[in-house]
């Protein structure tokens, strides 16, 4: 009976997976003037924890977060759960002399461990978004004197990522001088070492359309339209890292307690060669009689063009240090450091789907703070809440002439625990700038929200009976 309960709890975590798939990679994006240039805008990774720290993805293992950003540390999770992240935000858009302003959200996440207590090796898979391309603006031009141009840009989509991944824990030792005799018969006196290695098989789809309208007015000339498809599917591998040691101890009931943790984090992301199709149309149109566009001909079509499309490796490192203490909690404190040169990105196609322009060399640097006030669950509630600061600064991969992109944003977040369960509510939010007024360039302030859930079933699953 308990391996048939747990089987229909399974069950019922993988039909929620599958609904949810949709959901997704139909996501509604943020509108970005920005998202219009390469693959659009390159979502932040981690979860809402994650988020609340600035990004800091690469030196933090939590037991109850599924941190897909680094698969070493998924060996450090205690038990099978289900993990949901939803997204919003705020977004003003100005110039030296206009602006506007955009209000969004979407489904930005799923995930799913399976972990036997106690064991050394975890298996998650997850869904969440890669990139996303949203915009719309215009302008206006006199062609001469008699005609005039409305030129309207518009673009949607992106790329989504789905996830299976696995990592395995290994221990080992070394001696410490016994300075405490409580201790001194306990074998604990040697420090342990923690060492998690793990995998990503990452499967990358998704598509961006962008369209260009041109309406001439005052003028009996036909209006155009150019739509485009980029479709993009293929894998990608990750390979990370994560290692944790007590600096310092205490000797607490003849066993040695961490004190002082230093935590350390790698994630290499391997060069990926995706398959590509493109599809692009130009039409001519007018309006009909109740204003809505009413294509007329067409005036070329390209049709399902293949070729490749090429992703540049990405390098993740980080440290964190770990305070713990029975009367002040747990503290945590550790900068984290991104790297993806985008001048390696190639789309091999025989005709420019423009995707390309502007590419560069993208950076994070983010620095995150956690504070636990108490390591008990028999505390009260707000004692065991998690309270998160962090900041990021984030070089793009675009550069218009000597000009960079560059995102920067501040953070903050906590996790609510759910009452006689490990389940957690997590909450997150930042606020920050995307870009310059500077050389006529555009300017985004946003305030981003995140909220997420980590279900952790009660009863225990895949428990090994000794005895029936």
């Amino acid at each position: 009976m308990k391996f048939c309960s747990s089987i229909k709890n399974l069950s019922a975590l993988l039909v929620v997976m599958v609904l949810c798939t949709g959901v997704v990679s139909a996501q509604s994006n943020f509108n970005s003037t920005y998202s219009r240039f390469g693959l659009g805008l390159l979502e932040q990774p981690g979860t809402t924890t994650h988020f609340g720290m600035g990004g800091l993805t690469s030196p933090v293992a939590d037991a109850h977060v599924i941190n897909f950003a680094n698969p070493g540390t998924y060996s450090f999770l205690e038990t099978t759960m289900l993990q949901v992240t939803g997204k919003g935000g705020i977004v003003d858009t100005h110039t030296e002399t206009e602006s506007a302003q955009n209000i969004d959200g979407t489904v930005s996440g799923l995930g799913l461990a399976f972990k036997k207590p106690y064991s050394k090796w975890a298996f998650v898979m997850g869904l969440a978004p890669y990139s996303s391309v949203n915009y719309s603006f215009g302008s206006k031009q006199t062609l001469n004197d008699s005609t005039n141009a409305k030129y309207t840009y518009s673009g949607k989509g992106g790329l989504n990522i789905a996830t299976l991944g696995s990592s395995r824990a290994f221990q080992f030792y070394s001696y410490r001088a016994n300075r405490d005799t409580a201790c001194v018969k306990d074998s604990l006196m040697k420090i342990g070492h923690q060492l998690s290695i793990g995998v990503n098989m990452n499967y990358l789809f998704g598509s961006i359309e962008r369209t260009t309208l041109i309406d001439y007015q005052n003028t009996g000339y036909f209006n155009t339209r150019r739509t485009s498809n980029l479709f993009a599917q293929g894998f990608i591998f990750d390979l990370g890292a994560f290692y944790r040691v007590a600096l310092k101890s205490y000797c607490d009931k003849g066993r040695w307690l961490p004190k002082l943790q230093l935590q350390a984090g790698a994630v290499y992301s391997f060069n990926s060669d995706l398959r590509a199709r493109y599809n692009d149309v130009g039409e001519l149109w007018a309006y009909n009689s109740y204003g809505l566009i009413m294509p007329l001909d067409t005036a070329y079509r390209i049709s399902e063009e293949t070729g490749r499309m090429k992703l540049p490796g990405k390098i993740s490192v980080g440290a964190a240090i770990r305070r713990i203490s029975r009367r002040s909690g747990s503290i945590v404190l550790g900068v984290d450091y991104k790297m993806q040169n985008w001048k390696n990105y190639k789309l091999t196609l025989p005709t420019d789907a423009g995707t390309a322009n502007n590419l560069n060399a993208s950076y994070t640097m983010s620095v995150g703070f956690e504070y636990k006030p108490s390591t008990s669950a028999s505390t009260d509630l707000f004692h065991r809440m998690a309270y998160r600061l962090g900041a990021r600064n984030t070089d793009t991969y675009l550069i218009f002439g000597d000009q960079k992109i560059v995102q920067q944003a501040i953070s903050a977040g906590l996790s609510i625990p759910i009452v006689r369960t490990d389940s957690k509510f997590h909450i997150g939010a930042e606020y920050g700038t995307n870009g310059t007024t500077s050389s006529g360039l555009i300017q985004e302030d946003f305030i981003n929200f995140m909220v997420g859930f980590s279900l952790t079933p009660r009863e225990t699953w895949f428990f090994q009976r000794k005895y029936d």
